[in-house]
């Protein structure tokens, strides 16, 4: 056992944990293309447990651990996998629990300070990454096996939605509506044919699956450690900061970078589809870092971030697409220029 970790201050209040909690039972309902594992739990939840074994490693309770890892295997085991791809599902949440529980600790004995959380979460992150390809590589038709399972769940996502609604058109109800509007009936017809249109554009979106995975991922891991910073009895690092203080290691910029380089690769697709990887999963980043300054110049309260993204869900194709660039400009610029290193302008010197 290690010698106890550092003391560090205790995550406080659960509001902001139960609505991330919230929110990531809800995506998957709402728009399941979006993630590819559904059930977020299925990553929540043996990162917890993770944590809480380290936390046992850390000087923790040894009881707190076994109940805990006790859930996780539950939540793993149980229901039984259904498909090749929910047991994928499966395997990628135990390694990436392992893998995080072990970077932590790994972190508690080489650092006498508190670590925080996102570099022992981006290594347990990218280590089952580059264990998953690995195995992909090394199997004979492993990366197209994976393709056409991937491809096939997706469709199959869709294809639940769709049959709602091919049902709710020809039903009685609609088609008595359609008969007595010619433009209800050219509505119905309009929206169906755009909704028939949705898996081909799935089948794109499956490129990206991997970077979406990873971010997927890395927020299951920061909301079990927002977690266990409430439930655990040993601090394993620092609480979740606010984001106006979001930053990281200005040498991932190199992932960003590495990404354009791929992309322009002529000819081959395949490091087409790792660069835009890579441009999707680091660029998330430095957006969150870009959203990070803007909260720091602006000091938005909770009410103003409250309508802030209410105006962004009622505009989403208008105002989340320009924030987002925005904000991706802001985080890359950070890199160089470390807005939060500067004065605030105060109200007198803008006047």
């Amino acid at each position: 056992m290690t010698a106890p970790a550092p003391a560090a201050p205790r995550g406080r209040g659960w509001g902001l944990v139960v609505l991330a909690l919230v929110g990531m039972l809800l995506v998957p309902e709402i728009a399941a293309i979006v993630v590819p594992v559904t059930r977020s739990m299925l990553l929540v939840l043996p990162a917890l447990g993770a944590l809480m074994l380290a936390g046992w490693v850390a000087g923790g309770s040894i009881w707190l651990a076994l109940a805990w890892v006790a859930v996780s295997v539950l939540a793993v085991a149980w229901p039984p996998a259904a498909s090749s791809f929910d047991a994928i599902e499966r395997g990628w949440a135990v390694i990436l629990a392992a893998f995080f529980g072990v970077a932590v600790l790994a972190r508690l004995r080489r650092h006498e300070v508190v670590p925080s959380f996102l570099a022992p979460a981006l290594a347990a992150v990218a280590l089952a990454v580059v264990l998953g390809g690995g195995v992909l590589l090394l199997t004979q038709g492993g990366v197209t096996h994976a393709q056409s399972l991937v491809e096939g769940e997706y469709q199959a996502r869709l294809e639940k939605p769709i049959a709602v609604w091919e049902q709710y058109f020809a039903s009685k109800e609609w088609t008595d509506a359609a008969a007595g509007s010619p433009a209800v009936a050219e509505f119905g017809a309009d929206f169906l044919t755009q909704l028939r249109a949705l898996p081909a554009l799935a089948m794109a979106y499956v490129r990206v699956a991997p970077a979406m995975l990873a971010l997927e991922s890395l927020a299951a891991l920061a909301l079990a450690w927002a977690v266990y910073h409430r439930l655990g009895r040993r601090p394993l690092g620092s609480p979740l900061g606010a984001l106006r203080d979001f930053r990281f290691s200005d040498h991932l910029v190199w992932g960003l970078a590495g990404g354009l380089v791929l992309l322009v690769v002529p000819g081959v697709d395949a490091t087409f589809v790792a660069g835009l990887n890579l441009i999707v999963f680091f660029g998330a980043l430095y957006a969150l870092r870009g959203l990070g300054v803007l909260a720091w110049f602006f000091k938005p309260g909770r009410a103003a971030t409250v309508l802030l993204v209410l105006a962004s869900l009622l505009a989403f194709p208008i105002v989340m697409p320009a924030l987002l660039a925005a904000a991706l400009g802001l985080g890359v610029g950070d890199t160089w220029l470390d807005w939060r290193s500067r004065p605030r302008p105060s109200p007198q010197s803008s006047e």
